[in-house]
């Protein structure tokens, strides 16, 4: 019988600042949800910063995050989640026997479901547009006419530039499109900028992946497992 908290596993680096963010969420919800209030309150948390290859590079992610699975089940880490929406598009790839692999797109769609929402917009790399990593999820998906740009506020995240007139251009952008009812944050950099920038388009809720799968993970390193939900998949 495995004793309560479980240890967490981050697998981060892609982009390494947005891991250290995620880190946070899970530590403000064990502290808010989980009441965790002194050291011997919270769990063992391993953070394992790796710098993952960029897309078109020679090197391939899917075996890089087997090397990190691989690294945290050595540390006996078995619940694991992956800081990195892209990522999850090379997990067919991997093997997770042995380990609890909490998918990004879970606590989302389990958002998506109970708020009722049909159309959504998702701002994501051009890599997981193409992988339709959260096509499943609503009835309509949209996405922004232009990627490029999402993809250089992307890089521009990573490499340290938070600018408002990219948090805003993300707000005006969402408003472009009828119908929308909520906002996917779809990447962890555009978390990262909507932390710094809050962005909030009129009567349309914000999706942020990374405070629902922190959140998600809190609970099931503290006993539930979300057992009644699979059964209902």
């Amino acid at each position: 019988m495995s004793s309560y908290p479980l240890p967490i596993g981050i697998i981060g680096g892609a982009g390494p600042s947005a891991s250290c963010l995620f880190h946070e969420f899970i530590v403000k919800e064990l502290q808010g949800a989980r009441g965790c209030k002194k050291n011997t309150d919270f769990p063992r948390i391993v953070h394992l910063s790796f710098p993952f290859a960029d897309h078109g590079s020679p090197f391939n992610p899917a075996e890089q995050l087997s090397h990190c699975i691989s690294d945290l089940k050595k540390l006996d880490v078995r619940l694991i989640a992956i800081a990195c929406n892209t990522l999850h598009t090379y997990l067919p790839e991997v093997s997770l026997e042995g380990v609890d692999l909490v998918h990004i797109a879970d606590p989302v769609k389990a958002k998506i479901g109970s708020e009722k929402i049909d159309t959504l917009l998702v701002f994501c790399t051009q890599t997981s547009r193409q992988k339709e990593l959260y096509q499943h999820l609503a009835t309509h998906i949209v996405y922004p006419q232009d990627q490029e740009r999402i993809g250089a506020i992307i890089d521009r995240v990573i490499g340290g530039q938070k600018e408002r007139q990219d948090a805003l251009w993300l707000q005006q952008e969402s408003c472009h499109h009828a119908g929308v009812q909520a906002v996917l944050l779809g990447c962890t950099e555009l978390s990262e900028l909507h932390a710094a920038h809050p962005i909030n388009p009129n009567k349309i809720a914000v999706l942020d992946p990374l405070v629902l799968l922190a959140k998600r993970v809190s609970e099931i390193s503290f006993g539930k497992t979300f057992a009644a939900e699979r059964l209902g998949e």
